[in-house]
């Protein structure tokens, strides 16, 4: 009304027809804007760069495309173009863009970060392997490598039936080992601590657990929950909201590990107390416009319990119905409720029902709580050394408050009381409750699995251990603790592949380590193999005894 030849305002415009999916009304405004200035490349970067703002990129890069034929040297079109080829996994074309745009303005902060994350990536291993293209570090890829693209495997085989779709391959994985690196590459700035993996579709980024605190991520989950959006992206065809896609890969985290998913946080009740119970209008804002970084991650929370109980409620083909409606263009909210066969209001009501029980647990923040007094009387019966009394309290009040995760939580508190005591039977016990509720328990499973070794439970012992290993990878007692278990249980492959991974990080043990493997594969039976391995060894180390004494043992056997 004010202007109706605003260059900008029209741009806008346009992009708004184009979430609204009518292309005829964008090419008309388009014809508009050019009429008013045909050198207006804006009339393709407005929309693009709102089309990639909802994960739309290969539509982004279209429009971006089409800008710089308008004016080549829109440098912000060209930069625009270069973020959309990176999320879309094509990297060595997004190099040329970035560097012409650098050309132009040496001062342009996104563009410089970019190169210098290109740099970095430059200097990664690659490996090619099925749907998936792995890239990272040369550190990584010799101590994670096999284990990311196993997980992967295993993912991509369960959730492509469950969804019903097959991949665009290839699906690009990059690992991190500096998190700035890993923000720079995702969203083109440093920083932003809360992020661990971001997904576009077909290319998912995330920190290797190198670039976090030790034991404050597990890279299995990341990764878990990056490859289902890398699914559910795909089947919608990058047009579903952000709270949706939240919600199912939280959903979905339980599927791969009853420890993983979203907890209760305790911060969460001041959110409900302010706002209510969300409703499933509500649930999009909590990721577009949230208040504090609490209203964030309770979109998390509230996003999967939603998931959760529409499944529940309404069954998985409703859920997958959605999707597909989704990807067809349809609205999200009026196809979850069509699919529903209810009206909203009834929806609404049955989620409200829902989220009330699943946070029942806010009644025991009360300075007087039933969960408080039943603690305080675990620790009185444990300082009055009545283990029986103290464990009957903290189970107790684990059962009313299992999401309380703080480092006084009722599992811990129960390990505590037992790790004091002799009665070791009670102590395994303990520490296997906390380590099946507590997805980056680390050191409990280390101790753990050292005690189900002892035990000879080699098989209990390599479960755990799979579970240190997606915390702290590269933790030297935790990987032989591995190989004993899988030597044990005559599991030879793995113990190999943990010995070679010993091998390259263990500098003080290696020659022990490279003699252990050269054993281990004289007992699989591969002598040759364990010749070179023990030659190896005595070239660098030529006075070790037993290498020799193994060497000569091989010739002797096999001249």
């Amino acid at each position: 009304t004010i202007n109706p030849n605003h260059l900008e305002a029209l741009g806008l415009k346009a992009a708004a027809f184009f979430l609204k999916d009518d292309s005829v009304r964008v090419a008309q405004l388009c014809e508009e804007i050019f009429v008013i200035n045909s050198l207006f490349s804006g009339a393709y970067r407005i929309p693009g760069r709102l089309a990639s703002r909802h994960y739309r990129f290969e539509e982004g890069r279209a429009f971006q495309a089409q800008a710089l034929e308008v004016d080549e040297h829109d440098h912000e079109a060209r930069l625009l173009l270069a973020f959309d080829l990176l999320r879309l996994g094509k990297d060595a074309e997004a190099r040329g863009e970035l560097e012409a745009v650098f050309a132009a303005d040496p001062y342009s902060v996104r563009a410089y970060n970019l190169l210098e994350a290109a740099d970095a990536i430059d200097g990664f291993e690659t490996v090619d392997r099925g749907i998936f293209r792995l890239q990272l570090p040369e550190y990584e890829k010799n101590l994670m490598g096999d284990d990311l693209l196993a997980l992967l495997d295993e993912a991509s085989e369960l959730y492509e039936e469950k969804y019903k779709i097959d991949l665009k391959t290839p699906v690009v994985v990059q690992v991190f080992d500096d998190h700035d690196v890993f923000m720079v590459r995702s969203v083109g700035l440093p920083g932003s601590a809360g992020h661990l993996g971001i997904c576009f579709g077909q290319l998912v980024t995330m920190d290797s657990p190198r670039a976090r605190p030790l034991g404050s991520m597990n890279w299995r989950r990341v990764l878990w929950h990056e490859f289902v959006h890398v699914i559910t992206l795909q089947k919608t065809n990058n047009r579903m909201p952000r709270w949706l896609s939240e919600g199912i890969s939280v959903y979905e985290e339980y599927t791969g590990d009853d420890a993983w998913g979203q907890r209760l946080d305790a911060n969460f009740e001041s959110v409900v107390n302010e706002n209510g119970y969300p409703t499933l209008e509500d649930l999009n804002r909590y990721f577009t416009t949230p208040g504090s970084a609490t209203e964030l991650m309770f979109g998390y929370f509230a996003s999967g319990e939603f998931v959760k109980f529409y499944v529940d409620a309404y069954g998985h083909e409703a859920l997958l119905r959605v999707l597909d409606r989704i990807g067809q263009g349809e609205n999200t909210t009026d196809v979850v409720v069509a699919e529903s066969q209810e009206t909203a209001s009834e929806l609404n009501l049955r989620f409200d029902a829902h989220m009330r029980v699943r946070c029942a647990s806010f009644d025991q923040l009360a300075e007087h709580s039933v969960f408080k007094m039943v603690l305080a009387d675990g620790d009185a019966a444990a300082n009055r050394g009545d283990l029986e009394a103290a464990e009957k309290s903290y189970v107790s009040a684990f059962e009313l408050y299992p999401d309380y995760v703080a480092e006084d939580a009722p599992l811990r508190r129960l390990v505590t009381l037992y790790a004091k005591s002799d009665n070791k039977a009670k102590y395994i016990e303990a520490l296997k409750r906390l380590v099946a509720w507590d997805a980056t328990a680390n050191d409990a499973c280390v101790t753990l699995a050292a005690l189900l070794i002892e035990m000879g439970d080699a098989k209990t012992a390599g479960d755990v251990l799979k579970r240190a290993f997606a915390v702290h990878p590269f933790q030297v007692d935790m990987l032989k603790q591995r190989v004993l278990a899988a030597v044990q249980l005559e599991d030879f492959e793995q113990a190999q592949g943990d010995l070679k991974k010993l091998v390259y990080l263990d500098t003080p043990g290696r020659a022990e380590h490279q003699l252990s493997l050269a054993r281990l594969l004289l007992k699989k039976g591969d002598s040759d193999a364990a010749k070179v391995e023990v030659l190896s060894l005595l070239e660098t180390v030529p006075h070790f005894w037993d290498a020799q004494q193994l060497l000569l043992d091989l010739v002797e056997q096999n001249p």
